[in-house]
């Protein structure tokens, strides 16, 4: 089965569709190999997108820039949430806690890491983990709770040390 689907305008929004191909078997149609293929390319190019914004949001976090770089993490998350990647998703939402650590924000940090902390449990990234413990070990030093902070990277530490 062949199906054709041209330009669409809707309230000033373009789509570009293109021939499909469709197997229906048992009521189900699957897409051909071209689709799945064009939508796996979209999907990468929507990460190097995120990858992008992560890099740039990390070099102004650099700079001192915590505002630009709030801006392009929260972008970053947009998009690894809608394409699925888990461990994009972890990553960014360590660097936005990193921006409010900077920023003295505490209660938004932690927030944040541990939202990050879930996830690279849940993908099973043990370097990504250790890495958001010592960063919750360091919002727990800035606020003078010592033996949280050391509670913190002790595990951390085990972590690194296991990888």
């Amino acid at each position: 089965m062949r199906y054709s689907l041209g330009l669409l305008a809707f309230a000033g929004v373009f789509l570009v569709t293109f021939p499909v191909e469709a197997v229906v078997a048992n009521g189900l149609s699957v897409a051909s190999e071209e689709v799945k293929i064009a939508l796996g390319e979209g999907k990468k190019q929507r990460n190097n997108e995120a990858l992008r914004l992560n890099k740039l949001g990390l070099q102004q976090l650099n700079r001192g820039e915590y505002r630009e770089a709030l801006n392009n993490f929260e972008q970053a998350l947009v998009i690894v949430r809608e394409i699925g990647e888990r461990q994009g998703e972890a990553t960014t939402l360590n660097n936005i806690g990193n921006v409010y650590l900077s920023l003295g924000e505490y209660p938004k940090a932690l927030d944040y890491y541990q939202q990050s902390l879930a996830i690279s449990k849940q993908v099973g990234d043990k370097a990504g983990e250790g890495t958001i413990l010592n960063n919750i070990g360091e919002v727990y030093r800035n606020l003078g709770e010592y033996p949280k902070a050391l509670d913190y990277f002790q595990q951390a530490l085990t972590i690194h040390k296991q990888v």
